[in-house]
C-alpha cells in the first residue's frame, strides 16, 4: 500500500505568515511550504498567502493536527484567518509538491523551476524540496542565504552542516564556491540534496555525506565558510568541531538559534576561540557570523 499524507493548508494575510508558518513547521517536522505569492515572487502585500503542511497519515497524527487547530483558533481571535483545509494525498502527489519562486537578499531567487531572471544580476537557485523542506522562506534559511550572498567569494570551499533540501549548498555553488561538502543525518535529506544538486547541473566539486562532524573528509582549519542551519542544542554540542573546521580567516555561520539560547551558544563558541563578528535577527530567530581572529 502506498504511503499516505495528511495535507493541511490555510490562507492568511502577510502579517500572519510568520506565526502560522512556524506553527505548521513545529507540528509537521518542517514539512511546510508557501504556495501563493504575488507575481511569482514573495512580497509584502495585501494578498492572501497559502501555507501548506504535511503529516504522515499513517503515524499518530491526530494530536499534531489538534494542536495546529488550537493554535490557529488563538490567532483567529486576534484577526480572522482562513479555515484550515485538510485532505489525504498519496506518495506521488506528496513527492511532486512545489512552491512559488521566492526572492531572498539582493539578487537570489529560489525557484522550483527554471525562470528568466527578472534582473541581469539575479541568481536563480533551482530547488525541488522533495521529502526535505527548506525553500528560503523560513527566517533561519533566509538569513543564511543572505549571509552567504554577502560573504562568499569565488572559489571558496564551503561546508553545509544540516543540508536539508540542499538549498544552502546549491546557493554556495551559484555564488561561486569551488567545493561544497554537505552533511545531514536524515536519509531523505541526503537523497534530496543529491537530487537537487544534480538537477541544478552543478559543475563544482560536491560531496554529500550522511553524517556529522567530526568527519575524516573535513580537515582541521580547511573551510573558507562553514554554515550550520541547525538547532542551538546541536550547535553547542558541536562548537569545537564547527570552530575547528574553518580557516584562520574563515567564517562560521550558525543559524536556527532562538532568543533564549543565544547567549549560551555564544559562550560555547567563544570557549573554542570563536568571536561574534555580526549578529542577525528576524523575529525570535538569530544568526551569528563567527570568526576566530
Amino acid at each position: 500500500m502506498s504511503k499516505r499524507w495528511l495535507e493541511f493548508s490555510v490562507k492568511v494575510s502577510f502579517e500572519y505568515v510568520e506565526p502560522v508558518f512556524n506553527i505548521f513547521s513545529k507540528y509537521s517536522d518542517n514539512k511546510v511550504v508557501l504556495i501563493e505569492t504575488k507575481n511569482g515572487l514573495l512580497e509584502q502585500d495585501e494578498n492572501l498567502i497559502e501555507i501548506v503542511g504535511w503529516i504522515d497519515y499513517d503515524s499518530e497524527f491526530c494530536n499534531s493536527i489538534k494542536l495546529i487547530d488550537i493554535s490557529l483558533s488563538l490567532i483567529n481571535q486576534l484577526s480572522p484567518i482562513g479555515e484550515l483545509q485538510k485532505k489525504i494525498i498519496n506518495e506521488e502527489e506528496w513527492k511532486n509538491q512545489t512552491f512559488s519562486p521566492i526572492r531572498v537578499g539582493e539578487n537570489l531567487i529560489v525557484s522550483p523551476h527554471i525562470i528568466e531572471p527578472p534582473n541581469p544580476s539575479d541568481i536563480i537557485i533551482p530547488l525541488n524540496p522533495g521529502l526535505s523542506f527548506g525553500t528560503g522562506y523560513h527566517p533561519t534559511t533566509r538569513m543564511c542565504l543572505e549571509s552567504l550572498e554577502q560573504n562568499l567569494t569565488t572559489n571558496d570551499v564551503v561546508l553545509d552542516l544540516g543540508s536539508g533540501s540542499g538549498i544552502l549548498s546549491i546557493a554556495s555553488f551559484m555564488l561561486g564556491a569551488s567545493r561544497v561538502i554537505s552533511f545531514d543525518i536524515d536519509d531523505d535529506a541526503i537523497r534530496t540534496t543529491k537530487d537537487n544538486i544534480s538537477q541544478a547541473k552543478i559543475s563544482g566539486n560536491s560531496l554529500v555525506i550522511n553524517g556529522t562532524l567530526p568527519n575524516y573528509n573535513v580537515s582541521q582549519n580547511s573551510q573558507d565558510i562553514t554554515v550550520a542551519n541547525i538547532s542551538s542544542r546541536v550547535i553547542i554540542f558541536l562548537s569545537k568541531y564547527l570552530i575547528g573546521s574553518i580557516k584562520s580567516d574563515g567564517l562560521l555561520i550558525v543559524s536556527g538559534i532562538l532568543d533564549d539560547t543565544v547567549l549560551e551558544v555564544i559562550r560555547s563558541l567563544k570557549k573554542y576561540g570563536g568571536n561574534v563578528h555580526r549578529k542577525r535577527k528576524i523575529d525570535d530567530w538569530n544568526l551569528l557570523e563567527i570568526r576566530t581572529s
